[in-house]
């Protein structure tokens, strides 16, 4: 069915359908293989598009934990934080169907890898990872598997610039690390995916020259230990949309 019309007649069929899911689960009745006889499948898609269609900007945890509370009376066989997780899994694979219908799974994989609490974000940041053209997508994605894959090593605090004698591909890439952190956290804050890829796009040829020309893994481990710092501020910021490392997998 078409979801609510109304924003009152859509808060009721939100209610009620998670009052079906969040108590079915509370008391251990989960939909296993093909069989749902509490259709809790189409409760979930049901919640998932009304939110869409109305485009509310709301937590699937906290909804599922004021659920959760009209149930404190009651015996349950789990306790609300196992339920908001159980409940949360449950959504991701929906979203996962809804979103791969008009986006493509790449984009909506990366995505999900990095959240999907809220719908309406997640479908704002898929939007922003599939509007790529191919040709960016391939190369943010392959530059960013490498430098995720290395920043996996890496202490935490912000990268130290490199010495003026550092080889030129390196002190480029820090120049563009700079402009690019400052504009990704404000883009990121504002929810801007769009701009955010724009500037990921922008510092990748500067990071597939640097992994030509420098090598991080250096023996003196005070340099090895900066360029891994760098790797790793570069891909959480990345982060902040999507696991872009995915794209094209």
């Amino acid at each position: 069915d078409e979801p609510a019309a109304s924003r009152a007649a859509a808060v009721v069929a939100i209610a009620d359908r998670l009052d079906t899911l969040v108590g079915c689960f509370a008391i251990g009745l989960f939909p296993t293989g093909t069989a749902d006889p509490f259709a809790l499948r189409r409760a979930t898609l049901g919640i998932l598009r009304t939110l869409a269609a109305h485009g509310v900007d709301l937590s699937l945890a906290e909804l599922a934990r004021l659920s959760y509370g009209g149930f404190t009376d009651k015996k349950l066989d789990l306790d609300e934080d196992k339920l908001v997780h159980k409940v949360s899994e449950f959504a991701q694979e929906r979203l996962r169907g809804l979103l791969s219908e008009q986006w493509a799974p790449d984009a909506v994989r990366a995505c999900l890898a990095v959240g999907h609490d809220r719908p309406r974000d997640l479908a704002r940041r898929v939007a922003a990872v599939a509007g790529l053209d191919a040709e960016t997508r391939a190369k943010v994605g392959e530059v960013f598997k490498r430098a995720t894959n290395i920043a996996s090593q890496a202490d935490p605090g912000e990268p130290a610039p490199p010495p003026s004698s550092a080889h030129a591909s390196e002190l480029a890439l820090f120049e563009a690390y700079r402009t690019f952190s400052a504009r990704a956290d404000d883009l990121a804050r504002d929810g801007d995916y769009a701009g955010l890829l724009a500037e990921v796009a922008r510092i990748a040829p500067a990071m597939q020259q640097y992994f030509l020309d420098v090598f991080v893994m250096d023996e003196d481990l005070a340099v090895r230990r900066e360029r891994l710092r760098l790797m790793r501020a570069i891909s959480e910021r990345c982060s902040k949309v999507a696991q872009l490392e995915l794209l094209g997998a």
